[in-house]
C-alpha cells in the first residue's frame, strides 16, 4: 500500500472541507486563498483521488433537478482525526454523511 504524504497545501483542502463539503469547482476557486493554489481543476482532481485512496476524504453526489447529479467531497472521521489529532472527540456523525434532498 502506497503512503500518502500530507502537504501543507493537502492540510488547507482538509481544513476547507472539515467547514463543509464542497464540488471540485468551489474547492478549485477557494484554492486562491490557499498558500500554493492549484493551477487548473487536473491537478485538484488527482490530489482529490489520492486523499479519498488515503480514505481522509469521500466523494458523493449532488442530485440536481433536471442536471442528473454532481459529484462533491466530504472530509471524512480519519481526515478529521488526521487535522486534528486522534484525542480530538469527532463531531456528530451528520457531519460526515451525505447532503440531504
Amino acid at each position: 500500500m502506497a503512503t500518502t504524504l500530507v502537504t501543507p497545501r493537502d492540510a488547507e483542502l482538509l481544513q476547507l472541507l472539515a467547514w463543509c463539503p464542497l464540488t471540485a469547482d468551489q474547492i478549485l476557486a477557494a484554492s486562491e486563498t490557499f498558500g500554493q493554489p492549484f493551477p487548473s481543476i487536473r491537478p485538484l482532481q488527482r490530489r482529490l483521488q489520492h486523499l479519498c485512496a488515503a480514505g481522509w476524504v469521500r466523494r458523493a453526489r449532488y442530485a440536481i433537478y433536471n442536471r442528473g447529479a454532481l459529484p462533491y467531497y466530504i472530509l471524512t472521521s480519519a481526515g478529521w482525526q488526521l487535522l486534528h489529532g486522534p484525542r480530538q472527540p469527532l463531531p456528530h456523525k451528520r457531519h460526515f454523511g451525505d447532503v440531504s434532498l
